[in-house]
């Protein structure tokens, strides 16, 4: 079993790995197929109740037929994957990654020394259980078992809840760190002359935002998590600022959502401001000191709260200004950022999401964002494109060409929303379903990038879309999570 999940590994998902997490994939898919295949041999041994006797135990010095099964494989999953590999150095090469292309014999290599470690660890823990229930035996009795395997899961839960808490405390020394950072000379951003927001409270992502772009005279206005207590009172500080900076004078107000530590991508903030001539005001907020991966996986509410807060203050600042000269309201979210920017608008159509704003541009949605993973189950195929509602409000595009030219049956209105998807992007695509369902965007015609050996295969292809997600932020442009090639026209089309 776990030779079979080996050779699968090596079958093409989304992205190439490289030698190093293709072998790391390697190895914990097999040893996921080991365990499963011992759990199933333990429960056919209870069910028959088969014993080795002494006699097929002693009777022999020559290894035993199990030997040889495991021997020989090892040996057909090694030399299987030599050819497999070729396909996953084609695709390298196709998604212009060569130096993605993975090394047969390193990855192997790195997967053998997984494998053996992670089986090591199991047996380890299986063998700290057993000890526990022969010490808790005499007072516990038949409980001791159950009690020694609950201990070692608490003990293994308490390591993981302690890496959790060291990570946090280590990233939250990163976000206060402001070595190479100075305040920016501009009114126009926070931090600044005349700010509402101190400098200090901004974290390292939101100083890195107030400080970029062509140049300061633009306005981008940002609340870190030490600027004020709640996200709403951040919220309503950022737009203070926003207004005090001169943001009533621009024709529109960009709130952007930011990935988990207050990381706003730097192209698309610059793209927002060429594309608008200038006119126009950036503004954001920090919910968190982890970066997004790890935000997802604690505490993804607090992007959608977030999110919310800011659309709340924005839509409320624009409120007491004049109706003749109110700013027109564009959500931008990428990732992470997305998943919270269309928090706010769960179980509504386009149409009514257009009524509380005049556009957004939402960019790489996991497979969590609700409403927008919503309109592109309905939508019309394909799923890496499809066409919602003639495309009269919201549209998408799965590449740069598309983004110039979102596809559409209807006119386009005056309120654009935009959704940029790469085919190969797996934080779009990763969804707990795929465990279990073959995904419809692997249906003829694919998108753009997804290699021809890309197959489903049941829980093998959700842990080979998983391993696709740590390197898909660095991949070239409109490949997996990068999406700077296509930024500038779609923020063309979404301001008009």
């Amino acid at each position: 079993m776990g030779s079979l999940f080996w050779i699968v590994t090596w079958l093409p998902s989304l992205l190439p790995l490289g030698s190093v997490l293709q072998g790391v994939a390697l190895g914990t898919t097999a040893a996921i197929g080991y365990g499963l295949g011992a759990a199933g041999s333990a429960i056919g041994h209870r069910i028959v109740n088969r014993r080795p006797t002494p006699a097929a135990t002693t009777a022999s010095n020559r290894p035993p037929v199990r030997v040889w099964v495991a021997v020989v494989a090892v040996v057909v999953a090694l030399v299987a994957g030599l050819p497999m590999s070729s396909a996953l150095a084609e695709q390298a090469q196709q998604l212009t990654a060569p130096s993605l292309a993975p090394a047969w014999w390193l990855s192997s290599l790195i997967g053998l020394a997984v494998v053996a470690l992670l089986i090591a660890i199991g047996r380890g823990c299986r063998g700290l259980s057993r000890w526990l229930a022969r010490k808790l035996w005499r007072r516990t009795g038949a409980a001791a078992p159950a009690l020694g395997a609950v201990t070692v899961l608490a003990a293994g839960v308490l390591l993981v809840v302690i890496a959790v808490e060291a990570m946090g405390l280590a990233f939250d020394k990163i976000d206060t760190g402001e070595a190479g950072q100075t305040a920016p000379t501009s009114t126009t951003r926070s931090g600044g002359p005349g700010s509402l927001i101190s400098w200090s409270s901004l974290g390292h992502e939101g100083r890195k935002f107030v400080t970029g772009g062509a140049t300061q005279t633009t306005i981008r206005t940002f609340a870190g998590l030490d600027s004020a207590p709640t996200p709403e009172a951040r919220a309503d500080l950022a737009m203070a600022d926003l207004l005090r900076a001169g943001g009533a004078g621009k024709t529109t107000w960009v709130v952007i959502s930011t990935t988990g530590n207050g990381q706003i991508d730097p192209v698309a903030a610059a793209a927002a401001e060429t594309a608008a001539g200038g006119d126009v005001a950036l503004v954001a907020i920090q919910y968190s000191t982890l970066p997004s991966w790890l935000s997802f996986l604690t505490d993804k509410a607090a992007a959608g709260e977030a999110g919310t807060a800011l659309l709340t203050a924005a839509n409320q600042a624009r409120a007491a200004l004049p109706a003749s000269s109110r700013p027109r309201i564009i959500l931008y979210g990428e990732s992470l950022g997305a998943n919270g920017s269309t928090e706010a608008f769960k179980g509504m159509t386009p149409e009514q999401v257009i009524q509380q704003v005049d556009g957004a541009l939402w960019v790489g949605p996991p497979a969590s964002a609700q409403p927008v993973t919503g309109w592109t189950d309905a939508g019309t195929p394909p799923r890496w494109q499809p066409i919602v509602g003639g495309g009269a409000v919201v549209r998408y595009a799965a590449t740069a060409g598309a983004a110039a030219a979102p596809p559409g049956d209807l006119p386009w209105g005056p309120k654009k929303i935009l959704v940029l998807a790469n085919p190969t992007d797996p934080v779009v695509w990763f969804d707990g379903s795929l465990f279990l369902s073959r995904p419809d965007w692997l249906d003829e015609p694919r998108g753009p990038g997804v290699a021809a050996g890309t197959v489903w295969t049941p829980l093998l292809f959700y842990l080979a879309v998983a391993f696709d997600l740590p390197p898909a932020g660095g991949m070239p442009p409109g490949v997996g999570h990068d999406y700077s090639e296509a930024l500038p026209a779609a923020w063309r089309q979404v301001l008009g």
